[in-house]
């Protein structure tokens, strides 16, 4: 509190979404709060507007299935480490992560190795990207992934099309799950709608330069 109230700590900056929720607003804002070098965030008054069906809901947290998250370039901001503990907090038990693990900053690894520490009794499996880089890898990497439990989400951040598509084939031919697929940062916005059109659950979240100052 003395902290606060002195000044030395300080709330992160914050853009409050009122205005109807369509992508002109959405990228006005996201593109407003990269601006800032200090990581402000935006929040979206979900009582005051319209959301399109397709994305209205909540994204179930299972505790005792698979989250498969797949971070296929070079992520200084740490996202995926963000997404992991926000599953976690919300009862993920399971997760399987594939990320370019040289690339991690020493920060993120210390961040990483503070939460497996944390939630001990929590599986949480690092793996490398060259998994995914053909429709066969992608299958083997499912295979693995179901192997810990069945797969209740696919989550892609920073990955292109062909690692999207490879996943998508894959996922499709398993027809004992489906899988929801979310797709952060990533060239999906086609593939996404393909599922949607099929009745497969899919999200595409991107927005211009993200994390660019």
């Amino acid at each position: 509190l003395e902290g606060i109230t002195s000044g030395v700590v300080k709330p992160f900056k914050r853009i409050l979404m009122s205005e109807e929720f369509n992508e002109e607003n959405a990228l006005k804002w996201l593109n407003t709060a990269t601006q800032d070098d200090n990581g402000s965030r935006v929040l979206v008054n979900l009582e005051r507007v319209d959301i399109p069906n397709y994305v209205k809901g909540e994204l179930s947290i299972v505790h005792n299935m698979t989250y498969l998250i797949i971070c296929q370039k070079a992520d200084e901001t740490g996202l995926w480490l963000d997404l992991v503990e926000w599953l976690v907090l919300r009862g993920a038990r399971k997760l399987l992560i594939t990320v370019e693990e040289h690339s991690m900053s020493a920060y993120t690894q210390r961040r990483f190795n503070v939460l497996q520490d944390k939630y001990s009794s929590t599986y949480i499996k690092l793996t490398t990207t060259f998994k995914v880089k053909t429709r066969k890898d992608a299958a083997e990497l499912l295979i693995e992934a179901n192997e810990i439990s069945p797969i209740t989400a696919i989550i892609l951040l920073f990955t292109d099309t062909n690692t999207v598509a490879n996943l998508d084939w894959a996922s499709r031919k398993d027809t004992t799950t489906n899988p929801q697929f979310l797709c952060i940062l990533s060239e999906a916005t086609s593939i996404c709608e393909a599922r949607r059109k099929d009745g497969l659950l899919a999200l595409s979240l991107i927005w211009d330069k993200p994390f660019s100052k």
